[in-house]
């Protein structure tokens, strides 16, 4: 009768992957032997792109030995496996450098391959290219989802937006920048209809924007447009805090150096280069007496044009005088009246 603890029907994975490691080693241990003494790149090259052949081969030999089943009466387990998994001849390095070429050339083939975009890669060229809004990108996502389960679902995860820019500290707020040529070379590079003028008429607007009704918390924005073009305004600046923003030079010093060096020196996108040109400022009474640093709209000599001080009149100041002195740069700038 046979020992049935020596008898073995059923050979699980476990211990056939460990049976294959095995053998794999050895063969590997006799390649560096044979082959330790050749200086050669390409025969080394060469040697490991065939091992790589023959791992296939007992990786197939596995998925083979899955379901299988070997009965052993009275010999070694070793024994059995070297039957099964070694081949008749051992493996020959040496006259296999034509089929090894060929599968080379396979692989820079699947590299190229490889090098293309991905799918993530054309759309979020897509979506910048065609300025396309976030709203629109996140409903494509879900569309390909299905189709496409690697593809993220939200279109700030697919254009990497970043989640912090760098901020100004003020006294009661933060204050963030964009800087005005490189949001103006993307609204070019966006937009074809630009390629026919060589002037750019810019409008700006300075302007409070309150939160909450129970808090003093606002927004003060600076917003550009290109008047000559018909898009949508873009945002310069924006702070938020608690009041006006202090110091005021502060959060007009990037933006009058933006807009100086445009002023100045033009626009240069693909070797055209544009004119800069401020259209206008608009501004409401109370925003443009805090930037230009004035008198609010209801106080005497308010009047940024004239010297004429005005008179009160029934809980208001009239200015009366329609021919009243004009003010010059130097009275302007020495702040009188």
């Amino acid at each position: 009768m046979y020992n049935k603890s020596k008898l073995k029907t059923v050979i699980s994975q476990r211990h056939l992957d460990r049976k294959i490691k095995k053998i794999v080693e050895n063969e590997l241990k006799k390649v560096n032997v044979s082959y330790s003494n050749q200086n050669s790149e390409n025969n080394v090259n060469t040697e490991v792109n065939c091992i790589g052949q023959n791992l296939t081969e007992i990786q197939q030999a596995s998925d083979v030995g899955d379901n299988l089943s070997f009965t052993h009466e009275n010999q070694e387990e070793d024994n059995s496996f070297a039957d099964i998994l070694i081949p008749e001849k051992p493996f020959d390095f040496g006259d296999s450098s034509q089929s090894c070429s060929n599968t080379n050339l396979a692989n820079v083939n699947n590299f190229d391959k490889n090098d293309k975009p991905t799918i993530q890669e054309k759309l979020q060229n897509w979506a910048v290219t065609n300025n396309v809004s976030h709203s629109a990108v996140t409903d494509l996502l879900h569309i390909l989802h299905e189709d496409y389960p690697t593809l993220p679902l939200d279109a700030r995860t697919l254009l990497k937006t970043p989640r912090s820019l760098p901020k100004i500290q003020l006294d009661k707020g933060e204050l963030v920048h964009f800087n005005l040529k490189n949001t103006l070379l993307q609204i070019l590079a966006s937009n074809e209809s630009f390629r026919n003028e060589d002037t750019l008429l810019l409008s700006f607007n300075v302007d409070g924007l309150p939160i909450f009704h129970s808090s003093n918390t606002n927004f003060w924005t600076i917003l550009c447009l290109i008047k000559n073009f018909n898009i949508p305004p873009f945002v310069v600046s924006i702070y938020c805090g608690s009041g006006k923003p202090n110091p005021l030079n502060i959060y007009l010093k990037n933006f009058i150096i933006d807009l100086k060096d445009l002023l100045d020196n033009g626009l240069t996108y693909e070797s055209l280069t544009y004119s800069i040109q401020i259209h206008s400022f608009v501004c409401d009474s109370p925003a443009k007496a805090y930037i230009k640093c004035i008198k609010s709209h209801g106080g005497y000599s308010s009047c940024d044009k004239c010297i004429e001080e005005g008179t009160y009149v029934n809980k208001r100041v009239i200015l009366q005088n329609r021919k009243a002195t004009k003010r010059n740069d130097t009275t302007f700038r020495l702040l009188q009246d």
